[in-house]
């Protein structure tokens, strides 16, 4: 099989292009920093969703990012309840694993490249 052609390089680059796009969007080149932010703001929304819209979600999702989105998830106790201010407050949670950005600028960039 061609390498340039494997299933996983298609998942590779499918990541990479969604990495740069939050990148881009949070004037940054930090990939880090986009990995947490994507993190954080996935975790959020995937707590609060209710299953089936959780797992809808996750079908639109790069196969990677499908695979962060899921990391120690547990659909028991799921949708949580919590407002706006609960959801900052776990992405902010995430970004200090990352310098601590920003959350609601974060948030938007994260939801722009989503859209």
């Amino acid at each position: 099989m061609n390498a340039k052609r494997s299933p996983f390089n298609k998942m590779l680059e499918e990541a990479h292009v969604w990495l740069h796009d939050l990148t881009e969007r949070m004037g940054s080149e930090d990939r880090q920093a986009a990995y947490h932010a994507y993190r954080g703001v996935l975790f959020a929304l995937r707590d609060r969703l209710p299953l089936s819209e959780a797992f809808g979600l996750a079908a639109q999702l790069p196969t990677l990012l499908r695979g962060v989105y899921f990391d120690g998830y547990s659909p028991a106790g799921k949708p949580e309840k919590y407002g706006y201010d609960e959801f900052v407050a776990r992405v902010a949670h995430e970004l200090q694993l990352a310098g601590g950005r920003s959350p609601e600028p974060t948030i938007q960039a994260v939801a722009a490249v989503m859209e």
